[in-house]
């Protein structure tokens, strides 16, 4: 079944010691964002949400692949 899998996977990825920012990639209406959600408030105290519909201007936070150069950019856009 692919909602155990998939938490599965995340829960491998939330153990890990030097886990990097996850990104949920796949194809539109499949479920991507009901599982982060149903993950994080299971297991985190907060999570951040990129949409790009509705914010584009979090595309130019990516112009760089490095997740260094990524986060502060997302911690400072996300404060505003």
């Amino acid at each position: 079944m692919f909602p155990r899998d998939a938490l599965r996977d995340l829960e491998a990825w939330r153990k890990r010691e030097q886990r990097r920012p996850l990104v949920i990639r796949g194809a539109r209406q499949t479920g991507k964002s009901f599982l982060a959600r149903l993950f994080a408030r299971a297991s985190f105290e907060s999570m951040v949400e990129i949409n790009f519909e509705s914010d584009p201007s979090a595309v130019s936070l990516f112009e760089s692949l490095d997740p260094r150069a990524i986060v502060p950019l997302l911690e400072a856009h996300c404060r505003s």
